[in-house]
C-alpha cells in the first residue's frame, strides 16, 4: 500500500482485513501487508484482529523518503497499532476440567508433576497451573516483605502459569514451561485447569516501522497512552521497530504469552514525571516474554513487568536505558 493525504486508519484496516479474510498457510500466517516508505496519518486505532497476520513497514528511522511512519496527531489516548483481542488475566477455566496437583513439593523449574484427574488432559491442551495464595503460604514467604495488613490477603493475588501440554505418562503432566514459584501442597494445594483460549490471537507480527505522536509538548499528556499494545497474544513478535512519545508505553503486553520484541526503540516518552507513566517496554498480565537488543530513553521503568502475579518467565536480554529517571 502507498500512502495517501489525509487520515489512513480505515484505508491500511480495510486492507488488513483484506490479509485477515486470506486462509492460514501450515506455518501459521495468512500473510503481509507491506506499507511503503512515507509518512501515513493514523488518527485511529489500527487492529491486527485475525490470526496470522503481520502489518510491515520498509524501515523505522526519521527519513520518510525511506522509511514508514504512521503519525498521530490529536487527543485521542488509544493505542495507535493494537494486536490481538482481548485480556482475560488466564481466568477462563472450562467447567469440570480441574485436577488437584497431588506431587508434595514440584520446586522452581519444575515441568512435570502428578495430578489426581490426568484422564482430563490430552497432549496440546492449554492449562493454568493455578497456585492459591493461602495464609500459610502468606506466612511462609512473609508475605513478600509487604507489612501494611490491609494488603495481600488470602485469596486476593494468586499464581497463574499458563502452560501447554506436551505430555501424560500415567498420572504425571509435562508442560512446555517450568512453574516459577514452589508449590509445596502443605502450604497451599495447587491445581491445574483447561484454558479456554478462544479469544487469544497467535502470529501476529509487527515490523520496520516508526510510530510518532505528536504532542503539545514533553510535559504533556494529551495524546495517545500506548503506542502498541499486544492483547490476549500468543506467538507473535515485534522487530525493528521505533516507537515515540508515547505517555505510557512504546509497547505494552496485556495477556500475552510467548512473544518477542527484538531491536525496538522506544523512546523521548512525553509525559509528567510520577507513577504509571514513562513504562517504554511493559508488561502487563503477561508470561514467557522476550525482549532482545532493545533500546529506551527517558523512562522512568525501561522494562517492566507490572502484571503481580500474573507476570513471569520474562526475559530482557542485551538491552539498554539511557537517561532514565
Amino acid at each position: 500500500l502507498a500512502p495517501a493525504t489525509g487520515d489512513q486508519t480505515a484505508r491500511i484496516q480495510a486492507a488488513l482485513d483484506e490479509v485477515a479474510a486470506l486462509p492460514v498457510q501450515a506455518n501459521g500466517y495468512r500473510g503481509t501487508l507491506q506499507l511503503a516508505a512515507g509518512t501515513w496519518e493514523v488518527l485511529g486505532t489500527i487492529r491486527l484482529r485475525a490470526h496470522g497476520v503481520v502489518l510491515a513497514g520498509v524501515g523505522d528511522r526519521d527519513d520518510p523518503a525511506s522509511n514508514t511512519i504512521l503519525r498521530r496527531t490529536g487527543t485521542s489516548q488509544t493505542a495507535i497499532i493494537q494486536a490481538g483481542n482481548r485480556n482475560d488475566s488466564y481466568r477462563g477455566e472450562i467447567a469440570s476440567t480441574r485436577s488437584l496437583i497431588t506431587t508434595p513439593r514440584v520446586t522452581v523449574g519444575a515441568r512435570s508433576f502428578e495430578v489426581d484427574r490426568s484422564e482430563l488432559y490430552r497432549v496440546g491442551d492449554a492449562v493454568i497451573v493455578f497456585h492459591p495464595s493461602t495464609q500459610p503460604w502468606l506466612d511462609a514467604v512473609n508475605r513478600g516483605g509487604v507489612t501494611n495488613d490491609d494488603y495481600w490477603r488470602p485469596g486476593e493475588i494468586d499464581l497463574r502459569y499458563h502452560r501447554y501440554i506436551t505430555a501424560i505418562a500415567g498420572n504425571t503432566l509435562t508442560i512446555d514451561a517450568p512453574v516459577f514459584n514452589h508449590l509445596d501442597r502443605a502450604l497451599s494445594q495447587s491445581y491445574v485447569y483447561k484454558y479456554d483460549g478462544a479469544h487469544l490471537l497467535r502470529n501476529l507480527g509487527i515490523e520496520k516501522l516508526q510510530v510518532d505522536i505528536i504532542t503539545k509538548g514533553e510535559l504533556t499528556e494529551e495524546h495517545a497512552e500506548d503506542a502498541i499494545t499486544f492483547t490476549g497474544a500468543e506467538d507473535s513478535w515485534i522487530r525493528d521497530c521505533t516507537m515515540k512519545h508515547f505517555w505510557h508505553a512504546g509497547v505494552q503486553w496485556e495477556g500475552s504469552t510467548r512473544c518477542t520484541a527484538e531491536r525496538c526503540r522506544a523512546i523521548e516518552p512525553h509525559s509528567i514525571v510520577t507513577g504509571s507513566r514513562r513504562y517504554n517496554f511493559s508488561m502487563y498480565h503477561a508470561q514467557l516474554i522476550l525482549v532482545q537488543d532493545c533500546f529506551a530513553d527517558r523512562a522512568r521503568h525501561a522494562y517492566v513487568c507490572n502484571g503481580t502475579s500474573l507476570d513471569s518467565g520474562i526475559v530482557f536480554l542485551n538491552c539498554i536505558s539511557d537517561r532514565a529517571l
